[in-house]
């Protein structure tokens, strides 16, 4: 995950900020609300439902989104590792078969 945080970094002349990282780990694990994961990664209640907002709207932070984007992909590639996931898959999705 940290190769994927230097490579956007690089990519965008970016850094990735702590706060940045928390957000977009919490983010995909999708449980929280947007505002929520925002307060998890230490911005604060005032500002959290707005910091949201603008770490997922694309054009202030392009490089959270695509690190959103490249988090996703290695959470989809672990999950869909096992047999258990996969058939679940076959059963609930027969128009992809992996």
């Amino acid at each position: 995950v940290s190769k994927i945080a230097t490579e956007i970094e690089e990519s965008h002349d970016r850094v990735l900020t702590q706060r940045q990282r928390s957000f977009a780990q919490y983010f995909v694990e999708g449980i929280y609300s947007n505002a929520e994961c925002a307060r998890k990664a230490g911005y604060s209640e005032k500002v959290s439902w707005k910091q949201a907002s603008v770490l997922l709207n694309g054009r202030d932070f392009p490089h959270v989104v695509e690190y959103i984007q490249e988090l996703r992909e290695v959470a989809w590639v672990d999950w869909s590792r096992t047999e258990e996931n996969r058939s679940m898959l076959w059963i609930r999705c027969p128009e992809k078969r992996y």
